[in-house]
């Protein structure tokens, strides 16, 4: 079925009603994060982003090519989009990019572009969703591809496996756990992760999400604690604040602010 067709015709370009509305999505994630670029990104950065949305949905998860473990286990539907932008601070923050696109009804393509003091950071991978268990639960498994650069660095290009289970509880109070583990595949070094997620859902609208992340490589272990509040500000639309605390092997600290997109 084809969508409404309705506002102007811009460059040649009939834009649908659907489109038009991701994009003020995206737009107004964007001027959150870069409010003085606003007036100058505002039309342009909409024409542009429309344009990726009506005709380039597959590029687009390459080219911002995998997370902040937002896939978990759970595929997303046949041809929808989740886009997330976000800002960290502290010693190692970073800017991120990442988005997943629904390829087909188990398959999901998740990708990641993230930059920071550390140097840059870049992932495309595809998630398999295996059929759910007999209780609800859901398990994936990923491939994918991760190269890294840093000013003192040449580029290093690692293969990434992963494995995700699931499983989503309903009571008084509603959520979800997660256990996703990786493993980075280097000529001499291996990196392994591994995070614990659990969310939980208060009230309608808002949701706080916990999380341990452990991490080895070269003999090195670092664990962090990690805990946020997403609010879902209208449909398709959520901000997230949080915070991320080293508790062994480092003691950094970052602070989060994130804007999610889905259409």
């Amino acid at each position: 079925m084809r969508h409404r067709v309705s506002g102007q015709r811009r460059s040649g370009l009939v834009l649908p009603e659907r489109e038009r509305r991701c994009a003020a999505k995206i737009n107004f994630a964007l001027t959150i994060w870069w409010p003085k670029w606003s007036l100058a990104i505002g039309v342009g950065m909409q024409r542009a982003m429309t344009r990726i949305l009506v005709l380039w949905p597959m590029a687009l998860a390459c080219i911002l090519a995998g997370v902040p473990a937002k896939a978990g286990p759970w595929p997303r539907d046949a041809g929808s989009v989740f886009v997330s932008i976000g800002q960290s601070t502290g010693q190692w923050g970073e800017t991120q990019a990442y988005v997943e696109y629904g390829a087909a009804k188990r398959l999901t393509m998740i990708g990641e572009l993230a930059h920071g003091k550390a140097g840059m950071r870049t992932l495309a991978s595809v998630q398999y969703a295996l059929a759910p268990g007999k209780r609800g639960a859901q398990a994936a498994l990923a491939l994918g591809v991760v190269i890294t650069s840093t000013a003192l660095a040449k580029r290093d290009a690692r293969l990434r496996v992963g494995l995700s289970w699931g499983k989503g509880f309903s009571g008084r109070l509603p959520g979800w756990m997660a256990l996703d583990a990786t493993a980075d595949l280097g000529r001499t070094a291996v990196t392994t992760k591994s995070t614990t997620t659990l969310g939980l859902k208060p009230r309608p609208g808002w949701m706080t999400i916990l999380q341990v992340q452990t991490e080895t490589e070269a003999g090195a272990l670092r664990i962090h604690g990690a805990t946020s509040v997403v609010w879902d500000v209208r449909k398709g639309l959520s901000l997230e604040l949080g915070l991320r605390q080293g508790i062994v092997g480092t003691r950094s600290r970052q602070v989060k602010l994130g804007s999610w997109v889905t259409f």
